[in-house]
């Protein structure tokens, strides 16, 4: 079987003429969701893409409050590769997302008494993630820093040495003080 390049769609692409390259958007616009959370954050930007961070913090929640089953971290982490892909690499609320997500597994965590591996695991995943876009982009740091202090700080977390994993990356920040690094250096 073929398969399609980057470099040969967009070649293909090049010898559409507007109206037929305007008709495969919008066919491909009504056939994903993906697609069209991405476009739909194309056109309308940052205030869409706010609309769909709250949604997906929803369906985080929900996911994890479950009662009957066990949550699925593959559900969890699908829900977030499916709001990178919508918010078209906009850091800023990819990483609200992401330490959405870990506080939630962390809250979970505790109110269970439970620091089970894999979860544990996904938690310093997810927060070594957010401290990287963090410590690229200031304004990712901006709209973090009190829900990053609060992780860095949770009890339950430096309980289970669970922020010993990411504390490293903490102390890295261009944006710290330096009293701010020597609380955990």
């Amino acid at each position: 079987m073929q398969k399609v390049t980057v470099a040969n769609l967009r070649k293909h692409l090049k010898m559409l003429d507007k109206k037929q390259l305007e008709d495969l958007i919008v066919d491909l616009f009504k056939s994903s969701k993906e697609v069209k959370e991405a476009l739909t954050f194309e056109v309308l930007g940052e205030v869409y893409g706010e609309e769909i961070l709250n949604d997906y913090k929803k369906k985080i929640k929900r996911e994890i409050d479950k009662i009957q089953t066990m949550f699925s971290l593959r559900t969890l982490n699908g829900y977030l590769s499916s709001f990178k892909t919508a918010v078209r690499g906009n850091d800023k609320l990819y990483a609200d997302l992401t330490l959405f997500y870990a506080e939630k597994l962390t809250d979970w965590m505790k109110e269970y008494w439970l620091p089970e591996e894999a979860i544990e695991n996904a938690v310093i995943r997810l927060v070594k993630n957010v401290l990287k876009l963090a410590k690229k982009d200031k304004s990712v740091y901006d709209r973090l820093e009190d829900r990053i202090k609060a992780i860095m700080r949770n009890d339950f977390l430096q309980d289970y040495d669970t922020v010993a994993h990411f504390i490293d990356e903490y102390i890295e920040l261009p944006w710290l003080t330096q009293e701010e690094r020597e609380e955990f250096d």
